[in-house]
């Protein structure tokens, strides 16, 4: 890639394999990369940041960007090399036989449109929906084939939710896939995978857990902000990480 230099090309190259990487390891292969080839950074946010900038700004033009987001259920920040222009289809049609491929787009609509979580058996079932065959055994080995390539993760026994992959790769198409399908959270404009919803009879509104911590800070109520009535569930007790503007939306690493 031109304008790249080795250092930055074996960063791009750790990105690619890995498929996503939690901000801690990040940071680590940042660091590693760069004392590998002799270069004194300094350790703050900034140079990281500086960094990812001088990057994406080569990536561009490929139609390639790393990209951050927050998961909705453990506030954990994911970074992930993600083709901006390929619909989702073709981010991972050559990955797959086609009966996995029916079976991965059954499994992303189901956590799409059930707040983000599924039983295995839930999932498992769906191979008999099929138009082509897949054993159960078959569904259980592809189910964690798609945990060890973070599509999905294990949120407890039994239960699977979206992993960071979904998360950074799929979330920014999922309201034009499943359009009525998926909410949009009223306060970041983001699709809401996991999230609340207002208690108010008649109204639909649902937001992202994170957004309605932040929301909320400092007060000891809020209104909804569709119906405009309180809001009637729990309000969410987080410790944030990172920045006060965090939301679980996709944000690039260049802003």
């Amino acid at each position: 890639m031109a304008g790249v230099n080795q250092s930055q090309q074996l960063f791009i190259q750790a990105m690619m394999t890995q498929g996503a990487l939690l901000e801690a390891d990040v940071k680590q292969l940042y660091h590693s990369v760069l004392s590998g080839y002799g270069i004194v950074e300094s350790s703050d946010e900034k140079s990281f940041d500086s960094f990812l900038t001088s990057l994406n700004h080569h990536l561009k033009l490929l139609d390639m960007q790393i990209v951050h987001s927050l998961m909705e259920d453990s506030y954990e920040r994911w970074y992930g090399l993600v083709n901006r222009s390929a619909d989702p289809g073709a981010k991972i049609a050559t990955r797959y036989t086609l009966a996995e491929l029916e079976f991965f787009n059954k499994v992303m609509e189901t956590l799409a449109t059930e707040n983000g979580m599924a039983s295995s058996t839930v999932l498992i079932n769906m191979t008999q929906g099929l138009e082509r065959k897949m054993t159960g055994s078959g569904a259980q080995s592809f189910l964690t084939s798609l945990i060890k390539s973070k599509w999905l993760r294990e949120i407890s026994t039994g239960k699977f939710g979206a992993g960071p992959r979904f998360v950074l790769e799929l979330r920014p198409f999922l309201s034009d896939i499943f359009k009525e399908d998926v909410v949009i959270c009223q306060l970041c404009r983001e699709a809401v995978v996991r999230g609340d919803i207002c208690g108010s009879e008649g109204c639909n509104i649902k937001l992202h857990l994170l957004c309605i911590a932040r929301f909320a800070q400092g007060r000891v109520s809020i209104k909804c902000p569709g119906c405009h009535g309180d809001w009637t569930s729990d309000l969410p007790q987080i410790d944030f990480p990172g920045k006060k503007t965090d939301h679980p939306g996709i944000t690039l690493s260049d802003q």
